[in-house]
């Protein structure tokens, strides 16, 4: 049986970490992609961030 690591990356932090476990374990990846396009950098990561996790909203994503 073939481990899968599932991940999600906005900066590239968990990403590198999925990486680094693959190398480790052998296991594949499956980065998932937001449809959506978020911003990651400045005030408006954190406001459109914040406004998510008020509304409660979930990240749809592509794999």
């Amino acid at each position: 049986m073939k481990d899968l690591i599932v991940y999600y990356s906005l900066e590239g932090n968990t990403a590198y970490v999925a990486d680094k476990i693959k190398e480790k374990t052998g296991a594949d990846l499956l980065r998932l992609v937001p449809k959506k396009v978020y911003p990651d950098k400045g005030f408006a990561k954190f406001f459109w961030g914040g406004k998510s996790a008020v509304m409660a909203e979930k990240l749809a994503t592509e794999a």
